[in-house]
């Protein structure tokens, strides 16, 4: 999402680029994503992000029904492409080592957006919970709960 402040926006935007990445915003162009998916290209979606209630699902995260963007969820379903939960972990000589894993599910027909963007959660709280201090949000993950009003 742009940030308010555009030194900032655009100094995340900078570092988020130098391994030649291309952002895509928040309500970005969902025929670019089909496109890249088609073509095999990697999408990235930032799914620790508290999400506007008009277009999220609530999922269950650290006890908390919290609005969460579903659409990793409804992309991979509709396109019937792998979901892949990578994240980085900070080592004491301040490199990164990268984990990934595949988010397995198999559609019922049966709220699978829903249950879908649970499992996806649930690997961001597993992660959290096995590395707290790895951990900083600036922004308010818990802005949208269920039943809040």
């Amino acid at each position: 999402r742009t940030q308010s402040d555009s030194k900032v926006n655009d100094k995340i935007n900078e570092y988020r680029s130098l391994s030649g990445n291309n952002m895509i915003g928040t309500g970005g162009e969902l025929r670019e994503i089909f496109r890249m998916l088609k073509s095999n290209e990697i999408v990235a979606f930032m799914v620790d992000q508290s999400a506007h209630p008009k277009y999220s699902v609530y999922s269950n995260f650290f006890g908390v029904e919290t609005a969460t963007f579903a659409g990793t969820a409804k992309i991979a379903l509709k396109l019937e492409t792998p979901v892949v939960f990578g994240y980085g972990i900070r080592q004491p000589d301040y490199s990164y080592k990268i984990f990934t894993d595949e988010v397995e599910f198999i559609p019922t027909g049966v709220n699978d957006v829903e249950k879908f963007t649970q499992l996806i959660q649930n690997k961001v709280e597993d992660v959290i919970r096995e590395h707290p201090g790895q951990w900083l949000w600036f922004h308010k993950r818990f802005k949208h709960r269920l039943g809040q009003s």
